[in-house]
């Protein structure tokens, strides 16, 4: 039975025949139809065994490589903690953005918010930085708690989203707990710009301020965010105990008694 959209005199040497059954074999990967998609993939490789490359930059070298990412990708999805099995493969080949395309879809299936599965993600947004995989990346890292790896994600898909605000915010504070005291001051003040009461952006130049002992500019910018406890500190540092009394009576009953 011939290939689906494979003509029966497609030449087996053709990189064109086995990108059409690398595709379909895809197509059910997708649609999570994971036996079939091994089946496919499986046949494909041993289909493969019968050709040899003529040189070493033969395209049917590239070719069974990206048949066995097909079956790491079953394998992954089966058993997530193989999820770095891709790099083997890539080790034999020069990856190009396709194939990181590739490894980042798979693991977005699975959400993988594994420090690892976001280098991969990080390297997808190097190798092709554009506004549509970096709102997919930005979904999937709202799924996912604080490490240095989401930290460096995070920045990127910032650097590619800069009039997503609350992304930026959201940055500026994990920046923070990174010591990227640098980027937190840059980004608060940009969002600042479009935004001059945005309650993060000022929580974040205000905590800058406080840990420099430039309490009144502190008091600034708390003022716009009504941190009063922040306020009361900052006013207790330099001698204003009136002030810092008459921002404690802003506290609300609520964060007084937590």
């Amino acid at each position: 039975m011939p290939w689906l959209g494979i003509r029966r005199s497609e030449p087996k040497e053709s990189p064109e025949y086995w990108s059409l059954r690398l595709n379909e074999a895809r197509k059910e990967l997708w649609k999570r139809d994971l036996d079939k998609a091994s089946k496919l993939f499986s046949k494909i490789a041993d289909d493969l065994k019968a050709v040899k490359p003529k040189t070493l930059q033969d395209e049917i070298l590239l070719t069974k490589a990206e048949t066995k990412l097909g079956l790491w990708a079953v394998n992954y999805l089966q058993n997530p903690d193989h999820r770095n099995g891709y790099k083997e493969i890539f080790d034999s080949i020069k990856p190009n953005p396709k194939h990181w395309m590739f490894v980042a879809r798979v693991m977005g299936l699975n959400w993988d918010g594994h420090p690892d599965a976001l280098l991969v993600f990080q390297e997808l947004l190097k190798q092709k930085p554009t506004t549509k995989n970096a709102q997919a990346v930005l979904s999937l890292l709202k799924r996912v708690d604080y490490s240095i790896e989401a930290v460096n994600l995070l920045k990127i898909v910032v650097e590619l989203l800069p009039e997503d605000l609350e992304t930026t915010g959201w940055y500026c504070r994990w920046a923070i707990r990174a010591k990227l005291l640098d980027d937190t001051d840059h980004l608060s003040r940009r969002i600042l710009k479009q935004e001059p009461n945005h309650q993060i952006a000022n929580q974040c130049l205000g905590y800058l301020a406080e840990m420099q002992k430039n309490w009144i500019e502190a008091v600034q910018y708390y003022q716009k965010c009504r941190e009063w406890i922040r306020i009361a500190v900052c006013h207790n540092h330099i001698g204003n105990y009136r002030d810092a009394l008459q921002a404690l009576g802003s506290v609300d009953e609520k964060q007084r008694n937590s």
